[in-house]
């Protein structure tokens, strides 16, 4: 790791060097910062916030600062693209060495919001178009990587507050094929990852609204191509077309859970294109009732 990604790792929660009270403040002023080099300083301060334990710096802070500043506007291109490709290179990252206690009791804080966190700056970019072909399809490839690589399910602590990991790569997916520079390969290699956590295996039971999220991603990638025929036909087959998927499946915790987030699943896909008439979006409705009648 580069000393920058050390340091960044290492530092507390505390933007523009202000305390608890300071930051509740400005939060309550929508975060707005009377010059432009007060922005850019927040949005690098604010990073280190994901990984901080309490939820209030975590998300109310370091999320919805950043979110706050860069959806109106706000900070220097420069600074939103230098500050774009640090969170990708923290992304880049193993679960473990950006977060030493992935999927263990009060950890798992800094790789869950990190994806939370880029979505809000390759957002910018899909507005603003600041990265390169070379480094949009960087993001998209890390974005996927990102996504297969979620191995802590956890959702929300009430003293804790979200982990969500799912949920936020997919939001990192989401703002990534909304972008009209990513390309056809970009896309078919995220909306294969976001069907690889479907069902992540295991006795893991989705309960806090990943399969949406899913979904949601998925579904905005395929309204960004033309495919040929067959492909969205057949897009959920890896999900079904397996016998010993089913065999047994009422008879153990993994074989419900398969059932249960394979099933939610499809089942939000069809509420999300409920009345719509997009021919690529009609398909992938038959193909999503097709494939749930193939779940027993």
């Amino acid at each position: 790791m580069t000393p920058a990604i050390v340091a960044a790792l290492a530092a507390a929660c505390s933007p523009l060097g202000l305390d608890r009270g300071e930051l509740d403040e400005l939060r309550a002023a929508e975060f707005a910062l009377p010059a432009a080099a007060e922005e850019d300083r927040f949005l690098e301060d604010a990073v280190v916030c994901a990984g901080d334990r309490d939820p209030f710096f975590r998300d109310k802070i370091g999320y919805e600062g950043i979110a706050a500043i860069l959806r109106r506007g706000g900070g220097s291109e420069k600074a939103v693209r230098t500050q774009t490709l640090a969170i990708l290179d923290l992304i880049a990252l193993p679960n473990e060495a950006v977060d030493p206690r992935y999927g263990k009791k009060r950890g798992g804080f800094r790789a869950s919001f990190l994806p939370l966190y880029a979505s809000e700056f390759l957002r910018r970019d899909r507005v603003g178009s600041f990265l390169n072909e070379e480094e949009l399809a960087r993001a998209a490839r890390l974005a996927a990587e990102e996504i297969e690589g979620v191995r802590d399910f956890r959702g929300f602590d009430e003293e804790e507050g979200w982990r969500h990991h799912v949920a936020h790569a997919s939001d990192l997916a989401l703002q990534l094929v909304l972008n009209p520079g990513l390309q056809r390969a970009e896309h078919v290699a995220l909306q294969a990852a976001l069907l690889s956590q479907v069902h992540p295996g295991g006795e893991v039971f989705y309960r806090y609204g990943e399969p949406g999220r899913l979904a949601r991603a998925l579904l905005y990638s395929v309204f960004a191509e033309e495919w040929e025929e067959g492909y969205l036909e057949s897009l959920f087959s890896p999900l079904v077309d397996n016998e010993s998927f089913w065999a047994d499946a009422y008879a153990s915790q993994e074989g419900l859970a398969r059932v249960h987030n394979t099933r939610s699943f499809l089942q939000t896909v069809m509420v999300l294109i409920d009345g719509q008439t997009d021919p690529r979006l009609v398909t992938l409705r038959d193909a999503a009732k097709e494939a749930l009648r193939q779940i027993p």
